[in-house]
């Protein structure tokens, strides 16, 4: 561009005129997108993951829509929980986050950058801000009790500690997994004072009824709470508890 400057002189009406070429040259804006910021994986339904990650990709002003735009992922910790690192492919207007996760469950966390190459001369940016997703590997739900619990006539309150072992109780603080016995009815219920049940750290209670004694078979359910419905919300098992005969000492009168 060329410019013309006229400086003039207010007591006369001398102008002196002066040429000056301007360059002025397009600085690149910063890419953007959004994503979310929180993903959720179930191991029971497969361990590779293809998501799209989000279709809102801008190479940040009109002028650079011919730009080429790519995803790096800066890092992925831990990397024990995946068996091949997260990738994101472009596909057409689509981001495709690929990822396959091993055998455990837990919570990863994804740094993800837009970058473009429109280059960064003249203090442009060609690269986005960081975006970090948490990716939450949810394990197959596992009941890990055994699977036949021995009792005895008339031995009173009976206590099997750890029977669900704190493993299987959540994911980290964003799940719960809830124990109930069910099949409990019927002829099962004079087998028992005080009916089976599970505590809030796994442990499982009972009492048998005096002078009783047989097998029952109950089914223990896991319930997981605070997971996205696509999850696996469950799992059951059948156990057996027996309550062995004890010979009771005889008696007599007179």
């Amino acid at each position: 561009v060329n410019l013309t400057i006229y400086v003039s002189n207010h007591s006369s009406s001398t102008r002196i005129a002066s040429g000056l070429d301007a360059t002025f040259v397009h600085i690149n804006a910063r890419p953007t997108f959004d994503a979310p910021q929180q993903l959720w994986v179930d191991i029971a339904k497969g361990t590779h993951a293809r998501i799209e990650y989000t279709r809102n990709m801008s190479t940040g002003s009109l002028l650079e829509n011919s730009q080429r735009l790519s995803f790096i992922v800066v890092s992925a910790l831990p990397q024990l929980l995946f068996n091949q690192t997260p990738i994101i492919r472009l596909n057409g207007s689509a981001a495709i986050l690929e990822f396959t996760v091993g055998s455990n469950g837990g919570k990863a966390t994804v740094l993800v950058r837009l970058v473009d190459d429109g280059g960064t001369d003249y203090g442009g940016s060609s690269s986005s801000m960081d975006h970090v997703v948490t990716i939450n590997i949810v394990p197959a739900p596992n009941i890990l009790a055994n699977d036949t619990l021995l009792s005895r006539e008339n031995e009173g309150d009976h206590l099997v500690m750890n029977f669900v072992p704190s493993m299987t109780m959540g994911l980290q603080d964003k799940t719960l997994s809830l124990f109930t016995i069910q099949n409990l009815s019927g002829s099962s219920l004079k087998y028992f004072e005080v009916l089976p049940y599970i505590t809030s750290i796994g442990d499982l209670k009972f009492k048998a009824a005096r002078n009783t004694f047989g097998s029952v078979r109950v089914t223990v359910l896991m319930t997981r709470i605070g997971v996205p419905s696509e999850i696996t919300a469950g799992s059951s098992k059948n156990v057996t508890i027996v309550i062995q005969s004890v010979n009771q000492q005889p008696s007599f009168s007179v």
